[in-house]
Order: structure tokens, then sequence, then C-alpha cells
């Protein structure tokens, strides 16, 4: 057998990364369940046997693997530690799984809770969540540093933020969603980011086919594009609806002191916080509420509650909890554990209001009959729903130029010639024409390639 196998061990010993280890026991091929292929999961993690092992022995053998892997696998070690020691139950289990990626510790009622109030994506590593911190770093270096200033800073805190959790494949490709949309943001050109969002699809399609039937490749892709499309239509409507005291208006008062106005950075903070906290959670909701459905079919009615209620606390829990999290690992424990009552204090808050919203009656409910049809009919409406204005002027602009006429031709030799600009002369193109056969070769291939 050539390739990756998936280790279950069934105990409690852990095994660091490159270590080496002589294994004897059984192979089989991954199951197919009545509604889960967990044969097509893993193949689209490269993953093609799973090994039940009767004995492992550790061989005296120097470390293997990757430096650097080693270094952060160890790193996140030691982070989880300090989290568990610092801060109690559930609270630790969860910071570890948003700073390190590690969920193994979130009790299941919890995580259960976090599924039926659709605000699990606040723990789980991916796309979702990446955008969604990208873009909250992003609204507050905005209102603080300016938007040009604000770039770099953000793209920084992507990567630290991608290398602290482990760095793997879905990790990066989410980092990469993100940056993209801290650039395209930045640059104020949604059209750039959908063009370099569609790029980084097919690039990674490109690399894995399988990577297109990837739920997480879906979501992460959905999240980003809401966040382009959405965003600012979210802006303009929670501008109408800011508190004055917010916006500073004549009613606020001012606090100078060494010539900085401590009261308008206050209220700048706040508002990057509240209102663009918002905006963010609000688009990327819509945008990954058709993929939820289709998959786990379950609609909660709280959904959209519970995230408002929970988003101006989670760049606390982030920022906080990576600079406590930063600074116990250099060894000063006891400033840690004070930097850490922010994010604790706001996983207190994350905690309570989900485990209230969740019992609520009603608050999810089982969804039924929402099919591939139900789901590219969704996506339609919202297409629709976003295009419709440039649809109209390019189509008034196409009406235009099929239907003039040349006024120097005379009138019998005058035929009807349709001419479609710049769009025609870039379908003509044969550089389009190759992309385009490429595409659907390529997409033939990944539809060839998905088990019978």
């Amino acid at each position: 057998v050539v390739g990756e196998v998936r280790l279950t061990t069934g105990n409690r010993t852990i095994y660091r990364y490159g270590q080496p280890l002589q294994l004897r026991g059984r192979l089989v091929t991954p199951p197919d369940f009545t509604d889960f292929s967990y044969r097509e999961y893993l193949a689209r993690k490269g993953v093609h046997s799973l090994f039940y092992p009767t004995s492992i022995e550790v061989l005296p053998l120097p470390t293997q693997g990757n430096w650097l892997y080693q270094q952060l696998y160890r790193l996140r070690a030691q982070g989880e530690q300090l989290l568990n020691r610092l801060l109690p139950e559930p609270y630790a289990a969860l910071a570890n799984g948003m700073l390190l990626g590690i969920e193994s510790g979130i009790p299941d009622e919890l995580y259960e809770q976090f599924n039926l109030t659709g605000s699990s994506h606040v723990i789980v590593i991916s796309g979702s969540n990446v955008a969604l911190i990208a873009g909250i770093m992003l609204a507050i270096g905005h209102r603080l540093l300016g938007r040009q200033r604000a770039l770099w800073p953000t793209l920084l805190g992507i990567a630290a933020y991608a290398l602290l959790v482990g760095g793997d494949a879905a990790v990066l490709r989410a980092a990469w969603m993100g940056a993209l949309y801290t650039v395209a943001t930045t640059l104020e050109r949604r059209s750039t980011a959908l063009v370099s969002l569609a790029f980084a699809c097919w690039v990674m399609t490109l690399a894995n086919p399988l990577t297109l039937w990837d739920v997480g490749f879906q979501l992460s892709s959905a999240a980003t594009a809401g966040l382009i499309l959405f965003s600012p239509g979210v802006v303009a409507f929670f501008q109408r609806l800011t508190p004055g005291w917010l916006t500073g208006g004549p009613l606020t008062g001012t606090l100078v002191v060494g010539g900085l106005d401590l009261m308008a950075t206050s209220r700048t903070f706040l508002r990057g916080i509240v209102q663009d906290g918002l905006m963010v959670t609000i688009a990327a909701n819509l945008s990954t509420l058709p993929l939820v459905l289709y998959y786990f079919g379950r609609l909660s009615f709280i959904s959209l509650m519970t995230n408002l209620l929970i988003a101006p606390v989670q760049p606390l829990i982030m920022l906080w909890g990576s600079a406590g999290l930063l600074v116990g690992l250099m060894g000063l424990t006891t400033i840690a554990q004070l930097i850490l009552w922010i994010p604790w204090l706001s996983l207190v808050w994350t905690v309570t209001v989900v485990q209230w919203t969740a019992s609520l009656p009603g608050a999810s409910v089982a969804l039924s009959g929402y099919g591939w049809r139900q789901l590219c009919a969704t996506y339609g409406v919202i297409a629709l729903a976003v295009l419709h204005r440039p649809l109209r002027q390019v189509i008034e602009k196409i009406r235009q130029q099929a239907f003039a006429r040349r006024p120097q031709a005379p009138r019998a030799q005058q035929q009807f010639r349709p001419h479609l600009g710049l769009f025609g002369r870039a379908i003509n193109h044969p550089v389009t024409i190759g992309l385009l056969t490429v595409s659907t070769i390529l997409l033939w291939l990944m539809v060839r390639s998905q088990p019978d």
C-alpha cells in the first residue's frame, strides 16, 4: 500500500510528531455509511486506508519529519497545557479550539448546543472562521490605523494565526481565503476580489480535484464571497442604525489627554467592534446558510440572533487570548493570567448565550427535502439579487450595440451584426477558449474520479 493511512491507537498514550514507531495490526478500507461517505471524506484528504494496530512500539531512533512542523506541534502542546492550567473548564477547551485548533476537549453536549444555534463556526478552524477573524481585524485596523496601514498587520495576524493552529492544508486554505478578502477590501475593488477568489479556487481544485466536493472548501469559498459581496450593503444599513453616541453626534463629549481625544478613540474602537463585527457575521451567515441547510439538514431560527449576540466578544477572545497565550509561552505566567481575564469573561458570555438560545423552544428544526435543486435555486436567487443592477446595465449596453446602425453605409448593404464589445472580444480570444476547454476537461475528470 502506498499513501497515507489514518491510525487509531485506542489508548491515552500521546505520540509526538516525527517519533519513529513500529506498528502491527490490520489495514482496512474506510467504510461508507447511509448518509455519509467516510471513504470519500478521507480521500479528499489523501487518506485511503484505516489502520487498527494490535501493538505499537516506540523505536529508539532519531526524530524524523519536518523540523518546522516539529516546532509548531511542540508549541501547540505547550499552549494547550498553558490554557488548561490558567482557565477553568469548559472555557479552557473552547479556548484550545478557537486559538489552537484542538477541539477534542470540548464536551459533546456543549458542542451540540453550538451546532443547534448555528454558531459552531467560532470554534472550528475553517475558512469561515478565518474570514470572520480577518474581517474583524481589518475593521478594527481601519478604525485605528487607517485603511492602507491596516493591511500588513492584518495579513501578519492571519499568517501568525495559521501557524499557531498547526498550518495544515485546511488551515492554509482558509488563511489564503482570508488574505484575499483582506487585500480586496483594502483596495476597495470587489471585482478584483472575486476574480482572485475564483483563481484561488481554480488552483486548489487543480491541485486536488476532490477538493471541489469538500464541505470545508465550499464553506470557505462561500463565506469569503459573502464578505466581498454583502459587506458594503450591510455596512450602509448598520450606519443608519448606529446610535449617536457611537458616531460622535452633537450630544457626545470629548476628553482630551495629551492632544488625544480619548472619547473619540473609544467611540471609534467600539464602533469597529460592534458595527463591523456584526457586519462580518451577517455577511458570512447569508452566504453559507444554503450550504448549511443542504449538508446538515437543520435550520436554526435563532442562529442570527445568537451570532449577533456573541459576535462583539469574538475579537476579544482572539486578540487578547492570543496575547495571553504568547506571553504565557514566554514564561510570564502571572501576566498571562491577568491578560486571560478578558477572553475568559468573553468565553463565559459566549457559552451563556449559546446555552440560553439552545434551550429556547423550537430553536432548531430538522429540514428534509432540501436537495441540490433547492440549493441551486437559492443561490440563483441570491445571485440575481446581487447582480440584477450590473446585469441590467450589461444587457442594455448589448442591446444598444446590437441594434445600432452605421449611418455611412448604404441602406441596401446594411445587415444585422450584433456587437458584444469587450465581452465578445474576450470570448472569441484564443486564450479564453483554451481556458474554457481546459476547465471543461478538468470538470469531466473530476466527475469521472467520483465513485459509482
